[in-house]
């Protein structure tokens, strides 16, 4: 297999590198500074019912899956077999690096690729893996925005809401046009001002050795975009889920609506994990199912500590492994 694989550049191997020291850092800061976040993560889950939890933390294992899934239709488009614990893994050490690094999902994937880059898969199928991964990501965002749009617009509420829908949806489906369009091709020459750009020149120079014929398959985009769909849809679930454990209800569309919303301002945010952000823009766009404010506040911990702390320790191991290729 390693006849038609070459070797992985120099500039991939420091820059992904780097990437993962400075995600690892990154989490250090983050779990100090937020160490009494963990603590109210902790006594809220002690009085939450457990069965509401337990289905809550089942939700979340199935989101790791949902991502790990994707690599694993593309190293079967590649004639190659990823061992579904291995994703599993690399998953986890993802979530890490896209919770300490925000990118819309980007940073992660490209941790994943290096972790692959020694592995079954050629280079092409890799970086096609890197593409397909951000494309599915965007155009499954503009789908499940979409849809949580439609519920703004018949809830009459704030225009400035349904704008930004509507604006991160173009966005999202330009990104997804643009990134396929020029996979597999040299790096563009203008505007010089960006392309010069070291960051960019790397992105440029993943996007060019990608396999075409995997970034263009509509079943692969199809499938990924499903699994990444999936995994918006789990989150909700979790949510919704942890609301329920506290005694409380609220109507599962308007539960999504708030949600996708709150998940924008916490994309868009570019802060580690959107922490604080998430928490408010949920609370306030809640306030319409007259849930009580203490119980969406603690549902909002209770998602955070889930999805954002506790799998920030294995998270930080499989990536500080991958780091020393020991994964």
């Amino acid at each position: 297999m390693k006849d038609h694989q070459a070797a992985t550049p120099g500039w991939l191997k420091r820059w992904l590198s780097r990437l993962i020291g400075i995600a690892l850092l990154a989490g250090v800061v983050i779990v100090a500074t937020h160490f009494s976040e963990h603590k109210a993560f902790l006594r809220l889950a002690s009085e939450a019912k457990p069965s509401w939890l337990m289905t809550a933390i089942l939700l979340q294992a199935a989101t790791y899956l949902a991502q790990g899934e994707i690599w694993r239709t593309i190293g079967r488009a590649a004639k190659q077999h990823l061992p579904l614990s291995y994703v599993y893994k690399l998953a986890l050490a993802k979530l890490f690096v896209d919770q300490a690094l925000p990118s819309a999902g980007v940073s992660g994937t490209v941790v994943i690729a290096q972790a692959l880059e020694n592995g079954p898969l050629p280079r092409g199928a890799i970086m096609a893996g890197v593409v397909i991964n951000t494309t599915s990501f965007f155009s499954a965002y503009a789908a499940a925005l979409a849809a949580a749009a439609v519920v703004v617009l018949l809830h009459h509420e704030n225009p400035l809401i349904f704008l930004s829908c509507v604006l991160f949806i173009a966005f999202s489906v330009a990104v997804t046009l643009g990134l396929m369009k020029i996979s597999g091709k040299n790096p563009p020459q203008h505007p010089r001002w960006l392309v010069k750009n070291h960051i960019v020149q790397n992105a440029f120079k993943i996007m060019a050795d990608a396999d075409t014929k995997l970034v263009h398959s509509f079943y692969l985009q199809f499938v990924a975009a499903s699994y990444q769909l999936l995994t918006f849809l789990l989150d909700a679930a979790t949510l919704w889920v942890l609301i329920r454990s506290l005694g409380a209800d609220v109507p599962p569309i308007d539960l999504y609506e708030s949600y996708m919303v709150a998940n924008l301002v916490r994309t868009v945010s570019f802060i580690p994990g959107g922490l604080g952000t998430f928490e408010g823009a949920l609370l306030l766009l809640l306030r319409h199912t007259r849930l009580a404010v203490h119980v969406g506040l603690a549902s909002a911990l209770l998602f955070r500590g889930l999805t954002f702390f506790l799998p920030m320790i294995p998270g930080f191991w499989f990536s500080h492994r991958l780091a020393k290729k020991k994964l």
